[in-house]
């Protein structure tokens, strides 16, 4: 996925469970106000999504959230 593909999402709520879990890119805690991005990783294990995925129709994709500056470079 590019950059430009991306989705500048937030600001994170109090309530959402991303908050206080560390980023995966760099291991920082997402925090309320932070824009954050989904990058996509793909269809995970299952095997209808898998097959989905693979025909080019949408499927339930697994995805992780970071921070939007750590998903494009751009500072916020």
């Amino acid at each position: 996925m590019m950059q430009r593909d991306l989705q500048k999402l937030g600001p994170l709520k109090a309530d959402d469970p991303s908050c206080g879990k560390g980023c995966p890119a760099c291991g920082g805690p997402m925090k309320v106000g932070d824009s954050y991005a989904l990058v996509v990783l793909g269809p995970g294990g299952d095997p209808v999504q898998r097959e989905l995925a693979r025909e080019e129709f949408p499927f339930k994709a697994v995805a992780v959230v970071v921070h939007w500056e750590c998903a494009t470079g751009e500072e916020v």
